[in-house]
């Protein structure tokens, strides 16, 4: 039994020093081109430590046979549209393997997660300095448009399909927005809004580890107001909408003390929600036309996408989809059913993966409010208190994500699914691991938990609360 815990020990250090070692090299296989290289050597490198699947990776082994099924009955010709969507599929499962790693890890050494918080610091400055520095440089040449081939895969020649993407680094590029051309500066990623998340997600993991480390406010203040001039400059609507209304659930960190706060705020909450009713609606009409006219171009773009592949399933098989992303260059530049993951996912697979992924979707939203539940409404004593900080900014960066979903494929970049895995994992497994009842991770059975209390950290060290075992009981009873 002891070499059985000895190399369950090594494996959750090789998954922890992959982590860390995927945040590190974030800007570099963005310029080598090797993201997606670097996806499937993690995802290979992990799967011979996967556990029993949580819930949203059930889901998701459901969704990628829908996809499948959907590809199977389709029959269609198109080879560089069904390699997309082999693609896609294997990004997919490589989400499923490394959310899985990153679950374990955070659930059985929750304390090795400090390096993964620390790399995230390092990234979020390197994203930081180098937006700015492209700023800079843009207002000083005046150019809005540039890229480069990556060091690597852009070498190597002419790609076929999804793969040209990783043979250039696009640096900052023109977009047309309601009062002329603006830059939009692309980050780390395949694409600004790919480079947009990564740099939110990069913020929130760094903020875990300065909160917890007991940084002044401002420095974590900070951090926000650099990942909000960050977004901007991205000109990614959807990312900067999630993360400002992220803020909200850091009400979770100041506990029941939360609860003072919206009684005392809640009659100015009635009166303004009452004021809006009666005066807002054509203010709100007019705020939403500028919002959805300042990227006109793409707006239309996306609508039309969406009502194309919804108008094309309802007519060919609503059931189980089209198997694949049309592409009609004399309709649309994008492939048909693209830059929405539930309209990609009902264009590709039907209802049938439609409501598979809206079922993923659903189960990540249920249990971050239910983290946030716990939070704000249990005592001392409650395990989960003692990954508070954690909790809030990973809940954050989960819920980013979902926003980012809703306008984006995700499924198609390759550093978005990583980092999303490590995110969505830690997350997950955090929450697990602060429940009353815990699974040994050696062979069968459950065992209960006593909390000793002690003084905690917030980041989840040795020190916090520790879990007394008692005897195992059978999964029998």
């Amino acid at each position: 039994m002891l070499g059985g815990l000895e190399s369950r020990t090594d494996a959750l250090l090789r998954i922890q020093q992959l982590l860390v070692l995927t945040i590190w090299l974030v800007p570099v296989n963005w310029i080598l081109g090797t993201s997606l290289i670097w996806l499937y050597a993690v995802a290979l490198a992990s799967v011979g430590s996967m556990r029993r699947p949580s819930g949203p990776e059930y889901a998701l082994l459901g969704l990628s046979a829908a996809l499948l099924l959907g590809l199977a009955v389709s029959g269609n010709p198109s080879v560089d549209r069904t390699l997309g969507s082999i693609y896609n599929l294997t990004l997919i499962g490589a989400l499923i393997i490394i959310m899985n790693a990153a679950r374990h890890l955070a659930r059985s050494r929750p304390a090795e997660l400090q390096r993964l918080w620390a790399a995230a610091i390092a990234l979020f400055l390197v994203q930081a300095l180098w937006a700015f520095g492209i700023w800079v440089a843009v207002m000083s040449t005046g150019i809005l448009d540039a890229q480069v081939k990556t060091l690597v895969v852009g070498a190597i020649g002419d790609l076929p399909g999804v793969l040209a993407e990783y043979s250039r680094a696009l640096i900052v590029e023109t977009d047309w927005t309601s009062t002329g051309p603006t830059l939009r500066v692309s980050g780390f990623g395949l694409y600004a809004t790919e480079g947009a998340l990564l740099v939110a997600l990069a913020g929130l993991l760094a903020a875990i580890r300065l909160a917890a480390t007991r940084r002044p406010v401002l420095l974590i203040a900070l951090v926000e107001v650099v990942t909000v001039i960050a977004l901007v400059l991205a000109a990614s609507r959807t990312t900067l909408l999630g993360y400002v209304a992220s803020a909200v659930l850091l009400a979770g960190l100041t506990g029941r003390r939360a609860l003072v706060g919206v009684l005392i705020t809640l009659p100015i909450a009635v009166l303004a929600v009452g004021a809006t009713l009666h005066y807002g609606p054509a203010a709100l009409s007019e705020a939403f036309t500028a919002l959805n006219s300042s990227r006109a171009g793409s707006s239309d773009t996306r609508f039309l996408s969406y009502t194309l592949a919804i108008d094309m399933v309802m007519q060919e098989n609503p059931l189980t989809g089209l198997g694949i992303k049309p592409r009609d260059p004399s309709l649309l530049e994008i492939p048909i059913g693209s830059h929405s993951s539930f309209i990609s996912m009902f264009t590709k697979g039907g209802f049938v993966a439609l409501s598979l992924f809206t079922a993923f979707y659903g189960i990540i939203i249920a249990r971050m409010i239910g983290v946030q539940q716990r939070l704000l409404l249990s005592g001392p004593g409650d395990p989960i208190q003692g990954r508070r900080v954690a909790l809030i900014y990973l809940s954050r960066a989960v819920f980013v994500i979902l926003v980012w979903w809703t306008t984006e494929d995700f499924d198609a970049p390759a550093q978005a699914v990583l980092v999303t895995a490590i995110c969505l994992g830690t997350f997950w497994g955090l929450s697990e691991s602060t429940q009353p009842e815990t699974r040994l991770p050696w062979g069968r059975g459950t065992a209960r938990v006593r909390i000793l209390p002690r003084t905690t950290d917030q980041t989840g060290r040795l020190q916090g609360h520790v879990p007394a075992l008692h005897s195992p009981v059978s999964d029998a009873r």
